[in-house]
């Protein structure tokens, strides 16, 4: 009798746990397509200036200690040249 109510409390969250999810699912969709943003229209004008990615330079700051604080390694990023606009 304890076994047979065990299994069928199981069974019952399992589709509660189920309904649950797919309501989840429902919401998540709606939400995320009222939040994105259009998409871009391309204008293929050969006269018009592009924007020229800006260079970048990379490196690993090691790990250290100044003074009471120790700054964990990570990477630094520099900006060597700013973004220019090409004809």
């Amino acid at each position: 009798m304890i076994k047979k109510a065990f299994f069928l409390y199981f069974i019952i969250l399992i589709f509660i746990n189920i309904a649950f999810f797919q309501i989840g699912c429902a919401n998540s969709s709606k939400r995320t397509s009222a939040t994105t943003q259009p998409e871009r229209i391309e204008i293929e004008d050969s006269e018009s200036p592009f924007l020229k990615s800006p260079k970048v330079k990379k490196y690993w700051q090691q790990d250290k200690v100044e003074g009471k604080r120790f700054i964990k390694g990570h990477w630094v990023y520099e900006i060597e040249e700013q973004s220019v606009w090409i004809q």
